[in-house]
């Protein structure tokens, strides 16, 4: 009976203690993933990160060595974050490179992100552009992807290069992207934005995009992507914004597109203080956008005729207020001219400042 009541005891008692919130250990010069004891330190660390993924759980933090000696740690897989509360950290810039010959991974994403509260810090990613089928048929992975209406992502000094997507967040909430930099993002299809191509792609459906931080607290660099910088919203229906912030933010380089394009925000969104250089459009607005906010950008080397394009949906006032009202800084006379009434927009690429009617915004242009 006593021994009984003991294995009792001992069962409740080691219930009571969580190995959730533990620290595995990777490094894939010296690492070994089948000795005992194996990634529970920096001696004696796993070989490869599938496999401390696989061991982790809730609450536990995996950091990965990325150099041994001098040199570089390159670590060819896929990863799964799908633990709530996962910190995922990089120690001297360890390298995950997509270029992985066979695979099962239903994904083929640098990393894909699948559980609340993930925090990811510290990588160069960069080769992961094989077509795929994510979620919602993007058919570009990316060098980070979250599958669908997670929060708290927290994502920060990552160096994320030739990815499809650099990094894209499906209907996330309360998000974080700060001191990344993101380059030579690759498209499928210029014409299809779930095509890749993209820098930063924030795409929510009926969702809300609740408190999403790009480049807040430290700026983001992003430069020549095919597609877009950053892109903001859904063209196909509304994805209501809450308290979104685009800020700080230097995007260069993009080719085809806009540096960045909102779409269907439908409330309260800020894209402040960013520096838009070298790009085809500055920004572009198209869908509805109540309450958003462009102030204080810096307009400059734009390579078409347009640093900001919209659609029909923007009416006079909004689009003045761009000009007019807010600080933003234009390097070209590519202005939307208006209509008699404010609520046409004619576009004018010589003209300076936008007036009451498109005669005398002509008459100015001569």
């Amino acid at each position: 009976m006593k021994k009984i009541v003991f294995y009792l005891v001992g069962i409740l008692f080691l219930s009571n203690i969580s190995f959730s919130q533990m620290t595995f250990f990777v490094n894939g010069a010296i690492g070994n993933d089948t000795i005992a004891g194996a990634g529970s330190s920096s001696e004696k660390p796993f070989k490869t990160i599938s496999q401390a993924t696989r061991i982790a759980n809730e609450k536990s933090e995996i950091i990965v060595e990325g150099k041994h000696n001098g040199k570089e740690i390159e670590y060819k897989e896929y990863v799964l974050l799908d633990k709530i509360e996962m910190k995922f950290i990089g120690k001297n810039y360890p390298v995950l490179n997509g270029e992985i010959k066979e695979s099962k991974s239903e994904y083929k994403n640098g990393i894909t992100v699948n559980a609340d509260f993930i925090t990811i810090e510290g990588f160069v990613i960069k080769n992961y552009n094989a077509k795929t089928k994510n979620f919602l048929d993007f058919s570009a992975s990316s060098g980070i992807f979250g599958v669908n209406d997670y929060q708290f992502t927290l994502i920060s000094d990552c160096k994320i290069s030739n990815c499809g997507n650099g990094i894209q967040l499906i209907n996330p909430q309360l998000c974080k992207i700060n001191n990344c930099e993101i380059t030579g993002m690759k498209s499928l299809n210029t014409e299809d934005f779930k095509a890749g191509g993209i820098g930063i792609c924030i795409f929510g459906t009926s969702q809300n995009l609740q408190a999403i931080e790009i480049g807040v607290t430290a700026k983001n660099i992003i430069s020549d992507c095919e597609n877009y910088g950053i892109f903001y919203g859904n063209i196909d229906s509304e994805s209501f914004c809450e308290s979104g912030i685009i800020k700080n933010n230097v995007i260069n380089g993009t080719k085809k597109n806009a540096a960045i394009y909102i779409c269907n925000s439908k409330s309260n969104l800020h894209v402040v203080n960013n520096e838009l250089v070298n790009n085809y459009v500055g920004i572009k607005i198209t869908g509805e956008n109540s309450d958003l906010w462009i102030d204080e950008n810096n307009f400059s080397n734009t390579t078409s005729t347009n640093e900001m394009i919209s659609d029909g949906k923007y009416y006079g006032g909004l689009l003045k207020a761009f000009w007019f009202e807010n600080k933003n800084k234009f390097d070209k006379p590519t202005f939307a001219v208006l209509s008699a009434d404010g609520t046409e927009v004619y576009l004018d690429n010589n003209v300076r400042s936008i007036k009451n009617d498109k005669k005398s915004a002509d008459e100015i242009s001569k």
